[in-house]
């Protein structure tokens, strides 16, 4: 295996040399710079803080003698890392070394201390799975993955549409296509105003149908086909309630629905988790309307309850 620096790591793992992306506006309009790296390794640490409120997670890439590091305080993703380290299944990573909250937000990131944290903090803020359409995104991502720079460094026209081209400008028209014209990104939801097929967004209702029929085998039951998927559009329903109330309870001023968003992904899964832990379902409660009713509002009220509760924890205990 050729420029192996690291024998210890899976052959295929590596880590990408780091860019620079930006946070959210703050009420100055200012964006902080944040430093990103990307990449795929072996899980080889996940330790517990002293206080064991986070856990430093390790990886080990063949690219590099350095092992990429990042803290994480989602006990999902850190259930995930575990399962991932005991089967030694390489995994994709997102790490935000970003400023600490009392640090100058207008300094550019290359100007910042890092010794020791001194004036920064590393977070793990996404993974994925091999095999995986989205990214499960941290509690702490500050950054949106869509804002990337191409990973080549190179900026080739065969990204951009002719309207681009023609306008001189990177963004015009932020149709983020890979081959010409042809077919947007998967976090692109619209494309030339039709959904694009292609999207993120055209998964979810089908991911919901699936996750309803796997549910129904495990308990031993079946819905109808047309049930099923008015089950899976409810759910559909109830994640988009879901991201509109927690935005608009954190003060956020988009009021629509981005499917695409890690929001929606969190959403999505406390949704599954009331399921499985609080409010389970079965046949005689998916075929009666106003039980299933009931169901859907307890389902909404636990997941927002807890998904508030998280915010409040995170907007005290976040550096």
């Amino acid at each position: 295996m050729a420029n192996v620096k690291n024998a210890n790591a899976s052959e295929g793992t590596f880590s990408r040399k780091p860019f620079i992306s930006k946070d959210g506006v703050d009420d100055k309009g200012i964006r902080a710079e944040v430093k990103i790296v990307v990449g795929y390794g072996d899980v080889v640490k996940i330790k517990p803080s002293d206080s064991g409120k986070t856990n430093n997670v390790e990886f080990a890439v063949a690219n590099t003698e350095y092992n990429p590091s990042g803290y994480c305080r989602d006990s999902r993703i850190i259930e995930v890392l575990e399962k991932a380290m005991e089967s030694n299944e390489p995994v994709h990573f997102r790490i935000e070394t970003r400023r600490k909250s009392d640090v100058d937000r207008s300094r550019p990131f290359n100007e910042l201390d890092s010794n020791r944290g001194k004036e920064v903090v590393k977070s793990l803020a996404a993974i994925r799975l091999e095999g995986d359409e989205e990214w499960t995104l941290s509690s702490d991502a500050v950054t949106r993955l869509d804002e990337d720079p191409s990973t080549s460094g190179l900026i080739s026209a065969n990204d951009q549409s002719k309207d681009q081209l023609g306008a001189g400008s990177r963004s015009a028209g932020n149709t983020n296509t890979r081959n010409g014209e042809f077919e947007p990104a998967p976090y692109v939801a619209k494309w030339n105003g039709k959904t694009n097929p292609g999207s993120i967004a055209v998964a979810i209702p089908i991911s919901f149908y699936m996750d309803i029929f796997n549910y129904e085998k495990e308990r031993g039951f079946e819905l109808s086909k047309d049930r099923r998927k008015e089950v899976a559009v409810v759910m559909l329903k109830i994640a988009n309630s879901l991201q509109r109330a927690i935005l608009k309870k954190m003060g956020h001023t988009y009021n629509g629905v981005d499917l695409t968003a890690g929001s929606h992904t969190r959403a999505r899964a406390l949704i599954f988790e009331a399921l499985r832990s609080f409010y389970p379902v079965n046949e005689e409660l998916l075929t009666d309307e106003e039980k299933f009713a009931e169901w859907q509002k307890n389902v909404y009220m636990i997941s927002l309850a807890m998904w508030e509760w998280g915010a409040e924890v995170a907007e005290e205990y976040i550096s």
